[in-house]
């Protein structure tokens, strides 16, 4: 039996032109998408409405998760490849492909994105956006598979054998990086930035600077920096 693939994201509507790009891109590639709708009080665009979308509005639900919303149903996750994704990122064809690959490389053992941080252990972080030690970002070329502290979790991907997020990991909305890195530092499973070329991902033009959550919480990320550094942070390998 084919082991099912689930998407999952949350969504706000100043994002709908990015989100539309954004599901063109991985609904081929998805058994289902898990779409969470933070605050549009009812007003679903027509394309989510395809039957592999499962739509989630928050006024029927937990209220607006931020980006919470796309581990919204995490704890019935079971036996899939779970995919945990962004709606202002654009898919290259071959993700599902190439993530299950890199998963079943590393024998279900650890959890695989195209994005990550480490941190500087020697020291604290000044800042937790522009002080890191080595950013492994998704638009840029990493060329081999890196072992990493945190990893980004709108282009991540793991089996269930390996992980079973629940929604207490999530203290506060839209830190969900650095939460599920947390998470997996504590159990000691390996955190891997996958190799892939600049332009395999890609953000819509569509997508408003605006309303980013980092360009919201860069200015001032006391929160964020005070987090990262209350953690031993350790590089898990295999």
């Amino acid at each position: 039996m084919k082991t099912p693939v689930i998407y999952n994201m949350a969504t706000i509507p100043s994002r709908e032109k990015a989100l539309q790009e954004c599901l063109a891109s991985i609904l081929p590639q998805a058994d289902i998408i898990n779409l969470y709708f933070n605050g549009w009080n009812g007003n679903i665009p027509h394309f989510a409405r395809h039957p592999k979308i499962r739509i989630f509005e928050s006024e029927k639900e937990y209220g607006d998760l931020g980006d919470v919303g796309k581990f919204f149903l995490c704890e019935e996750w079971n036996n899939a490849y779970i995919f945990t994704t962004d709606d202002k990122i654009i898919y290259p064809g071959n993700h599902t492909k190439v993530m299950i690959e890199t998963i079943e490389k590393y024998n279900r053992k650890a959890v695989i994105s195209n994005h990550g941080r480490i941190f500087h252990t020697d020291r604290p972080c000044k800042t937790y956006y522009w002080d890191c030690k080595e950013f492994l970002g998704c638009l840029a070329t990493v060329s081999s598979d890196r072992f990493v502290h945190e990893i980004g979790t709108g282009v991540m991907a793991f089996h269930t054998d390996t992980f079973k997020p629940t929604l207490e990991m999530f203290p506060r909305a839209n830190m969900t990086d650095i939460y599920i890195s947390i998470e997996l530092n504590k159990l000691g499973i390996p955190r891997v930035v996958r190799a892939h070329r600049e332009y395999d991902y890609r953000i819509s033009r569509n997508w408003p600077h605006a309303h980013s959550i980092s360009q919201t919480l860069n200015k001032n990320d006391k929160i964020q920096t005070e987090t990262i550094n209350a953690v031993t942070w350790k590089i898990h390998t295999l």
